[in-house]
């Protein structure tokens, strides 16, 4: 069965299953019929997000464990609600904390779990957690051999974590100790077996219970750790290695989720570990405890069809089942996927084509040109941010198809290089994530993308460059009989990196690079509107109805780079861009000797994302000492994120700490009770601004809950929503605090929570038609007619018509709108409407003038009698 509606909960961070009970009454007076929760299994110890799962099959103690849950899910089910759970089949934490994991830290190849995770065992373990290299820190004494109190066994311990030593090296470590102890643990390894574990560990816990033992194991473990040259050797002895962070993206030997190294890949395209995984899930589904799943990153599936198929065969058609897929402009989801929807990315990007004023964007954009006083090219600013990803972030998956693709072709290791250049540059090429290729080939939608991809690579490259590109797209496309077979190998991994490329080359490097107008840089979103404008949202609405998408319609995540009203704030900059553009220079001049002495940090680009970033979040500050102290502090946690994201002068891996310093010692400069003269002119600069976002926010609030799809709302974001990106975007949410109108004048009727509350109940009270409905554009007629959006939706001769203000009174003066009136379908004629906020009765036989109906209210929706 399909929500009415959906909450989003981010459990953790002081959300546990208790206190979302007494969000239930809130959420039902804003009509949500289920909550949408973050991953709830066991994850890493201090995990904010639940991303990071030691055991699927647990859930999270510190949120109140299973009775929590059942406490919560009970609640929720005596009020007709219910819950769509997030999981996360692609991955799981790669640390000690994970039994699964440490088994085989442990036992390597002969680890009943070792097929569990995407690991290429043609190489020992990696294990990138050291900051020097093994040798320093060994000389250091930051590693050394040791037994664990209860933990059963020899390791090597680092920064607090206790590696397992495999116990066919325990002869190694304690040959030299000729006594009745080391022959005791010598022998219980010998014995020990992966399945039986549990007892060796118990086994070796009694031997070294007597403390003149322990005590005599602890010397001989301390004397040995000194010795660089022996520890070394013990070291390679393991079926694992302890290398540098840093060195990750050239030396990991496991699939990861993007290039997060602590986070490894899961094979639940193997049936077994696809069990394993969803074990719980499926418990709870059986319960009735859950409604439907949502399932995180599936383009980092082997074979998201597969496993999409396998997952509607074991939970049945009816159950919600929402797939997290970045779909970029017009692209659609895979015929074969059995999915109800994805998670509303492409919602987002539709909407701002609502909102963004196209000739608005383009100054600006010349005011942007004009400040970094450098030429901007997007196709060339594209590439090299997907090359230096692939170079600094991917080296190692980059190279492992090259040594695929040397074995299939034939080829010796001295044409490596070429290879690689040849396989970067198709990913490069790529204008979508990835393409969807099986064990048996590639269907010709794929086929033809490719087809696409090479003509794009090949251009302007020498006869070899392209034969070479040729023969690997031939690997690619080749089908194959045997899923074992090197070329699905091929296909798999070359799809498995193709989509992580794009998400971190476009989304968290160019999006923080290009900032033009930051609103539109947003996860699935594009860097300019839609070249149709509002049409775009059209068509994809008609998609939607036409299809049978139930797609969540979102507007916030826990992943948005900020809050919805944050960004039709910003949208808000196209209305008057002059306004922006005056206002930017201004500041330049006031805050010029903000930089410290000989810095010319931060340049024009640096600056103008700092003041379109601060006006996004500064509805969200209270005007007091301590106010701005708090924005202060997360802006300053933005400012770090967004200087290393884009890995200019800085980044996660290569810190430049004089470069961060300069930037953020102008913004909290910037930001001081001292530079008043500079917060007194801001503020009064983006006011209009603020007004006009919020306006836009609630055309958006309607947008969402009477178009095609799933109207979700994110926490907290029933009220005005100012979040920077994470971490920001996830802090707790606040519980008691009204929001209020438009502003404080009175213009609004209602709060953003109220239209939320009754635009939701009224969908609730015409389910049919917005479940089934069709979708259909409305034309308006007249003067200045862009400054207002309206769609219909119809079923069974019943009809529901959504009217919203796109531009406000900074850009068209509502009274110079006042002949713009709706051009009424054929369908929609000879009926009497009623308007939902006003109760005013409408003919429809009559004009219907727009400005007549939004004359007290920015938004309407207009239902037959």
């Amino acid at each position: 069965m399909l929500p009415i509606s959906t909450y989003r909960l981010q459990f953790r961070n002081g959300m546990t299953f208790d206190r979302a009970r007494t969000l239930i009454p809130r959420l039902r007076e804003l009509g949500i019929s289920h909550v949408y929760a973050s991953p709830l299994f066991t994850a890493s110890e201090g995990s904010t997000h639940g991303y990071d799962a030691i055991n699927c099959n647990e859930i999270e103690p510190a949120i109140g464990g299973r009775q929590g849950f059942d406490r919560f899910s009970a609640e929720l089910a005596n009020v007709g609600m219910g819950i769509i759970l997030d999981i996360v089949p692609n991955h799981m934490a790669a640390n000690l904390q994970n039994g699964w994991w440490r088994n085989i830290v442990e036992w390597g190849q002969r680890s009943p779990f070792k097929d569990h995770f995407d690991i290429d065992w043609a190489f020992p373990l990696s294990l990138p957690v050291l900051e020097k290299s093994f040798s320093e820190s060994v000389q250091e004494g930051a590693i050394a051999l040791m037994c664990p109190n209860d933990s059963g066994h020899l390791a090597m311990s680092y920064a607090g974590q206790a590696y397992p030593l495999g116990p066919e090296t325990y002869a190694l470590v304690l040959g030299k100790l000729d006594e009745p102890l080391a022959l005791q643990l010598i022998h219980a390894a010998a014995e020990a077996t992966p399945l039986g574990s549990s007892s060796f560990h118990d086994r070796v816990k009694a031997i070294v219970s007597v403390p003149s033992s322990r005590n005599r194991l602890e010397d001989v473990l301390r004397q040995a750790s000194s010795d660089v040259e022996f520890m070394d050797l013990v070291h390679h002895a393991q079926q694992w290695r302890l290398y540098p962070w840093r060195d990750a993206s050239a030396r990991l030997n496991y699939r990861r989720f993007f290039d997060i190294t602590g986070l490894v890949g899961l094979r639940v395209e193997d049936r077994q570990v696809f069990e394993a995984v969803h074990a719980l899930t499926f418990e709870l589904l059986d319960n009735g405890q859950i409604d439907g799943l949502r399932i995180d990153h599936i383009d980092g599936l082997a074979d998201p069809a597969e496993y999409l198929s396998r997952l509607r065969q074991r939970i049945g058609d009816e159950r919600y089942l929402l797939v997290e897929k970045i779909l970029q402009r017009d692209e659609t989801l895979p015929q074969t996927w059995t999915a109800s929807g994805t998670t509303g990315y492409e919602f987002i990007a539709a909407v701002s084509d609502v909102f963004v004023d196209p000739d608005g964007w383009s100054v600006l954009g010349e005011a942007y040109q004009a400040a970094v006083d450098a030429p901007l090219n997007l196709a060339t600013e594209t590439r090299h941010a997907k090359l230096q990803v692939l170079n600094e972030n991917f080296k190692i998956e980059l190279s492992s198809l090259a040594r695929l693709a040397l074995k299939l072709l034939d080829l010796g290791p001295d044409g490596t290089a070429e290879i690689e250049n040849a396989i970067a540059e198709l990913i490069v090429a790529f204008p979508v994530y990835r393409t969807y290729g099986t064990a048996v080939g590639l269907s010709r939608d794929d086929a033809r993308l490719l087809d696409q991809v090479f003509q794009a690579a090949s251009q302007g490259r020498t006869e070899d460059e392209v034969v070479r590109m040729a023969a690997i797209l031939n690997i690619v496309k080749g089908s194959s009989d045997n899923a074992k077979d090197a070329a699905w190998d091929f296909r798999r991994k070359f799809q498995q990196l193709t989509g992580p490329v794009m998400a971190k080359a476009i989304e968290d490097t160019l999006f923080y690079r290009y900032n033009h107008l930051i609103a539109l840089n947003e996860v699935g979103g594009e860097l300019a509107p839609s070249p149709v404008g509002a049409a775009h949202f059209h068509r994809l609405m008609r998609h939607r109805s036409e299809t049978r998408d139930f797609s969540l319609s979102a507007t916030s995540t826990h992943d948005t780079k900020r809050g919805e009203d944050a960004r039709t704030l910003l949208y808000a900059l196209t209305e008057a861009p002059e306004i922006w553009i005056s206002a930017f220079r201004r500041w330049q001049r006031m805050n010029a000797n903000l930089r410290s002495r000989g810095e010319t940090f931060p340049e024009a680009s640096d600056e103008w994302l700092v003041y379109q970033a601060l006006a996004g979040v500064w509805p969200s500050h209270v005007e007091t000492h301590d106010g701005l102290v708090q924005l202060r502090e997360r802006f300053a946690v933005y400012l770090e994120k967004a200087m290393r994201e884009a890995k200019s002068r800085t980044s996660w891996l290569h810190v430049d700490a004089n470069y961060e310093a300069a930037i953020q010692g102008f913004a909290a400069r910037l930001l001081a009770d001292a530079n008043r003269a500079f917060l007194d002119d801001f503020g009064t600069t983006i006011q209009p601004f603020i007004r006009a976002g919020r306006i836009k926010s609630l055309g958006q609030v309607l947008l969402k809950i009477a178009a095609p799809g799933v109207p979700d709302i994110y926490q907290g974001s029933e009220d005005w929503n100012y979040s920077l990106v994470d971490p920001d975007n996830r802090r707790p949410i606040q519980t008691g605090a009204a929001s209020i109108s438009i502003d404080s004048d009175g213009v609004g009727i209602m709060s953003k929570r109220e239209l939320i509350a009754r635009a939701m109940n009224f969908r609730r009270c015409n389910r049919a038609l917005f479940e089934r409905g069709t979708y259909q554009a409305i034309e308006l007629c007249g003067d200045h007619r862009g400054k207002f959006f309206a769609f219909g939706r119809e079923l069974k001769g019943e009809v529901a018509i959504v009217i919203i203000t796109a531009l406000s009174d900074l850009s068209v003066p509502t009274k110079e709108c006042e002949n713009i009136h709706m051009n009424i379908p054929a369908l929609y004629a000879s009926k009497t409407f009623i308007e939902l906020f006003s109760s005013r009765l409408i003919d429809s036989d009559q004009p219907i003038m727009v400005t007549k109906i939004l004359a007290d209210f920015p938004v309407a929706i207009l239902s037959t009698i």
